[in-house]
């Protein structure tokens, strides 16, 4: 797997080089926190276990706080382009953001699968996170964006793994 990692490298490095393109994940990227949030709150208001909801709805906290750190630096990037960007090629599937919640229906899972499905989630786009925040050595403010973000995934797998 690390091969593979390290083999596309200078894929993520050539997707996350253009300003316009980086502005486009990034309000993706946003709408996908905003959309998780608004799952966790439900899972919240759905679970009996106290510790469980204070947990999902710091995560909806921190998931609506990712959203606002993403469209905040989308649209500053967006503010310094020359012109509008076109809509092009998205490629998201080169440069995936954390898996969103959006085709989840919280209220039909039972607890453990969501806690797995959570934790799994999480862990991948920590992997992703780490990877996009190596390659933008070039764009300090957006690393710092994914620097801050990585330590609430750190968090979010080890309550979802215990809660397990």
């Amino acid at each position: 797997m690390e091969l593979i990692r390290s083999l596309l490298r200078p894929l993520h490095r050539w997707v996350w080089l253009d300003t316009a393109r980086r502005a486009r994940k990034l309000l993706r990227f946003a709408e996908t926190e905003a959309d998780g949030g608004r799952d966790l709150v439900r899972a919240a208001e759905m679970t009996t276990d106290s510790l469980l909801r204070r947990h999902f709805l710091r995560h909806a906290r921190d998931e609506q706080r990712h959203a606002e750190l993403f469209r905040g630096r989308g649209a500053a990037l967006l503010r310094v382009l020359p012109e509008p960007p076109r809509s092009g090629y998205r490629a998201d599937w080169l440069a995936p953001g954390e898996r969103g919640l959006d085709d989840l229906r919280v209220e039909e899972l039972e607890v453990d699968a969501l806690l797995a499905f959570l934790h799994l989630s999480e862990k991948s786009a920590a992997t992703d996170f780490a990877r996009y925040r190596d390659v933008l050595r070039h764009d300090p403010p957006t690393r710092a964006v994914f620097e801050e973000i990585l330590r609430d995934e750190a968090y979010h797998m080890n309550y979802t793994f215990s809660q397990l």
